[in-house]
């Protein structure tokens, strides 16, 4: 999973919330509301939308403890309900009707080309003119990170609402992850590794063994559920190209590729990104697919083979 960074944008927030009621029933606004200020201690439903990721989390986290829990969560599938049947307004009304426009706010404030959770898919934000009407559309879907069939009053918060690819979406369903992208750190963080399991592997892929590795086991658990050591050991290819490419990309060859292509190349990083085709610096692995995937196997290629380093400094130290 690739991190989120949070960063606050109170225009970018209040124009959510804004187009989430706007034409909404007001009756069932202000239940909804009463009902916030009574069970969040005041706070009302604006601010269940926008609450921020670390304080989204706290709640979640309090409201699963709760005792009272499943009648909580009955309440606010009872919207203006006298009859106490389940309507789910906040979900089949405020999330399923949400306009293009706000979708498109939450997947800039993601900031990410590629999926957070697989690092594999484009997602993109479109917008199509047709005639006189501008119209909004995505390659990506909304993920609820705290499933909404379970917390349905958490349906349109904002930061719950994470943009990633439809295979993602399909997998995880209503799975509860342990790692939350906006408040991910690196020890939350998995590693790829292959091992070779014999002298054929340039020409057999099978002879090489990919696997998933990290010391944080709810980080394990979470590419467990997305399938993420299946999928990427369809790209075995990718791991014989790049172990070719760290036998022979020695650094003659490369100093000799600066000194013909002249300021092509600004720093290091770029010049992996041309050897390579993927960001190097974990800050960017989310304008490209398989980055993460690229670097890890490239880490774990020099580890074994002891082969030269794009980033060892080796070229600015020797005459």
């Amino acid at each position: 999973m690739i991190p989120l960074k949070y960063t606050p944008n109170e225009e970018k927030e209040n124009k959510f919330y804004e187009l989430i009621v706007q034409n909404r029933n007001s009756s069932f606004l202000y239940d909804i509301n009463e009902k916030c200020k009574r069970i969040f201690q005041g706070k009302e439903f604006k601010e269940i939308i926008l609450l921020a990721p670390e304080e989204l989390r706290n709640l979640y986290y309090t409201l699963k403890s709760h005792p009272n829990y499943k009648q909580i969560k009955d309440e606010f599938t009872q919207i203006n309900n006298i009859c106490n049947k389940e309507n789910n307004y906040i979900v089949k009304v405020l999330y399923q009707g949400m306009p293009q426009e706000a979708k498109q706010l939450i997947y800039e404030q993601a900031g990410m080309d590629v999926c957070p959770y697989c690092n594999r898919n484009f997602i993109e934000k479109l917008k199509i003119n047709k005639s006189i009407q501008r119209m909004y559309s995505g390659t990506f879907q909304l993920d609820h990170f705290y499933p909404k069939d379970e917390f349905p009053m958490f349906a349109v918060s904002f930061y719950n609402l994470i943009p990633v690819c439809g295979t993602c979406n399909s997998i995880k369903n209503n799975t509860n992850f342990n790692i939350y992208p906006y408040l991910q750190e690196i020890k939350d963080n998995i590693s790829f590794r292959y091992d070779l399991l014999g002298c054929d592997y340039m020409e057999n892929s099978e002879a090489i063994k990919l696997q998933i590795v990290s010391s944080n086991e709810e980080a394990l658990e979470d590419a467990k559920n997305l399938h993420l050591e299946e999928i990427y050991n369809k790209h075995k290819d990718i791991v014989q190209e790049i172990i070719t490419k760290m036998k022979y990309y020695n650094p003659t060859y490369i100093k000799s590729l600066i000194s013909s292509t002249g300021l092509l190349f600004t720093d290091e990083n770029e010049l992996y990104r041309l050897l390579y085709g993927g960001y190097a610096n974990p800050d960017e692995f989310g304008k490209r697919p398989l980055s993460k995937f690229i670097k890890d196997i490239y880490l774990d290629t020099k580890s074994s083979i002891n082969t030269f380093d794009i980033f060892s400094n080796t070229l600015n130290n020797e005459e």
